[in-house]
């Protein structure tokens, strides 16, 4: 896979957890007042993973092709890091 492809997949994954996100956060609009709460402050921690995700991104795209094998490595740690956060949120907030 090419550096671009990667990213490009990478950006439709971020786009694709922003929608679960997004998702969760309905869901806490219609909760009572504790559970939107707690659903709220997991939202807004996501929210922040995927700023760091694509923040990882803007550094991949930028570096050299010496260098992005190295910043890809880091991208799929973040990529796997939030994916699971936002598993463990649908799963607790069904």
């Amino acid at each position: 896979m090419t550096r671009s492809e990667y990213i490009e997949k990478a950006k439709d994954n971020l786009d694709q957890l922003n929608a679960k996100v997004a998702h969760l956060e309905a869901r806490a609009n219609a909760a009572t007042s504790d559970a939107k709460r707690r659903v709220e402050r997991e939202v807004d921690e996501l929210r922040q993973s995927a700023k760091d995700a694509q923040g990882k991104l803007r550094e991949l795209d930028a570096a050299g092709d010496e260098a992005w094998e190295d910043i890809k490595t880091s991208v799929d740690d973040a990529w796997r890091t939030l994916s699971k956060s936002v598993d463990r949120a649908i799963l607790r907030f069904k």
